[in-house]
């Protein structure tokens, strides 16, 4: 599995399975840090980041966005492949990020959740229709992520950027 894969199954996941009215990927909330999946609705906003190596996981808590402060977001979750989640799931329990999930895809290529995500503490975001701006944001970056993938299927050859 490769991260556009990964992302595609997630994207389905959120909004056939979870029934979410909006999923994007690469969208950046704030301290120009891009997270892989944001899925909304009506009561939450949830953010997945993809890692599918060790390493590439370890290096994610380099990043400011698992301090202390106050997340745009009200949940956030890894993606994992099977091979790596007895480590991520023991990772997070003994570092105290207890809030954390984690969701990871079985043999069937079906996603399920490994370890259900908690409200993050300080999640200054009720919901995503509590911020217009938030709101026009992510739908923003929806149409763009459209346009793009219509170009792609249309014009395969040509440079899109």
């Amino acid at each position: 599995m490769n991260a556009n894969k990964a992302k595609l199954l997630l994207q389905e996941y959120f909004r056939y399975k979870r029934g979410y009215i909006g999923v994007v990927s690469e969208y950046s909330f704030w301290l120009g840090e891009i997270e892989d999946i944001v899925a909304f609705n009506n009561k939450e906003i949830v953010v997945v980041e993809i890692k599918l190596a060790k390493n590439d996981f370890l290096r994610d808590f380099k990043k400011a966005k698992h301090s202390k402060f106050k997340k745009p977001y009200n949940k956030f979750y890894f993606f994992v492949p099977n091979e790596l989640l007895g480590f991520v799931l023991e990772y997070l329990e003994v570092n105290g990020y207890k809030d954390y999930g984690v969701l990871s895809i079985n043999s069937n290529k079906e996603i399920y959740v490994a370890k259900r995500a908690n409200a993050l503490k300080g999640s200054c975001l009720l919901n995503v229709f509590s911020d217009y701006t938030t709101l026009q944001s992510l739908i923003s970056r929806m149409s763009s992520e459209i346009i793009i993938e219509r170009k792609k299927s249309i014009l395969p050859h040509t440079n899109i950027n």
